[in-house]
């Protein structure tokens, strides 16, 4: 069987077929979830506008004319930042853990061996410190920096995402590293001297 690629399901999709958007929701739904997670900080909210994101995908499917990933995640940003500006999104909890079941952009640490309950707590208190800096910087940095980072995309397909130019998007990218060193360094120095505390 060959596996058809987000373009061509996306060209089946356009001809009313539901079943191919089916494949691309089951391709995309982690790493679009972990980028409205980290996004909002909030479970409940990433959870229901992944399903809000993959309804306008099938309501604007006539538009869609180029690269699926790239139109997917501006699709993703545009709605995360309409739900913002909405305010509609809830309280934050950063500890929440992605839905049962999902690897991707889930917030469990990434190893074969359970870790200790001291270390996962500690990895899970500097995951919510990442979470919550994440969240000061503004919405275009944190964009940037979120799909750099985390969706390992270049700075040309962020500029395509976001509609700006590639050196705007190094320049947004540049900026959030900058703001995000200058929040969690107090956390980096407490890492980097154990025996501060002695």
């Amino acid at each position: 069987m060959q596996i058809s690629t987000d373009e061509e399901l996306m060209r089946r999709v356009q001809a009313d077929d539901a079943e191919s958007l089916g494949i691309l929701f089951d391709r995309y739904r982690n790493r679009v979830y972990g980028f409205l997670l980290r996004f909002h900080g909030d479970a409940a909210t990433a959870e229901d506008l992944v399903g809000e994101l993959f309804w306008r995908v099938w309501l604007r499917r006539q538009q869609f004319r180029s690269r699926f990933y790239g139109w997917l995640f501006a699709m993703a940003r545009t709605l995360a930042l309409d739900d913002l500006r909405k305010g509609y999104h809830r309280e934050s909890c950063f500890s929440d853990l992605a839905p049962e079941g999902e690897e991707e952009g889930s917030s469990l640490p990434n190893s074969m061996e359970r870790p200790r309950r001291n270390d996962w707590i500690q990895e899970m208190a500097v995951r919510d410190q990442v979470q919550e800096s994440l969240l000061r910087l503004p919405e275009d940095q944190r964009t940037a920096i979120l799909l750099r980072e985390y969706e390992e995309l270049d700075y040309a397909e962020i500029a395509e995402i976001m509609g700006i130019s590639v050196g705007n998007a190094r320049l947004l990218a540049h900026r959030a590293r900058l703001r995000l060193r200058s929040l969690l360094l107090p956390l980096l120095q407490d890492e980097e001297d154990p025996c501060s505390s002695k």
